[in-house]
């Protein structure tokens, strides 16, 4: 597939503020800890969201390993989008308990990280949005 715009021209700059994350173990600790407070202080309208992080972590991996030109293709960085997206929709759960709004708009993000990273095409725009589609499915 021909790329439709190539953002690496000026994310490069930026690329090392982008990607000093801590170690991948850091990242799966915060990621466990904010789901188990998640958990805890929401109860089963969190499962949703948890489903959804762990769908973007799965599907970015999927992704980097048949897509091996992917700046997602050390796990941690899997994992920050993921927790980045588990974030994400805590706090708009604080404001509405609406969870298929909360999943619907937690692929605006996973869209803006994925295709500003790795440039457009059709097949990532579906990549980026599946585990929102998935969630959706399962979620009812």
């Amino acid at each position: 597939m021909q790329k439709l715009y190539k953002p690496r021209t000026r994310v490069g700059r930026y690329y090392v503020i982008l990607f000093t994350l801590p170690k991948w173990q850091y990242l799966t600790i915060a990621l466990l800890v904010l789901s188990l407070v998640l958990i805890l202080v929401t109860g089963s309208a969190s499962y949703p969201l948890l489903l959804n992080a762990l769908l973007v972590f799965f599907y970015t991996r999927v992704y980097s390993v048949f897509y091996k030109e992917t700046v997602l293709y050390k796990v941690k960085r899997s994992l920050g989008l993921a927790l980045a997206i588990l974030v994400y929709s805590s706090l708009l759960l604080l404001f509405t308990n609406n969870t298929l709004l909360i999943i619907t708009s937690s692929a605006a993000l996973t869209i803006v990280v994925l295709l500003g990273l790795d440039g457009t095409s059709p097949l990532r725009y579906i990549v980026a949005v599946l585990p929102q589609v998935t969630t959706i499915t399962i979620v009812g």
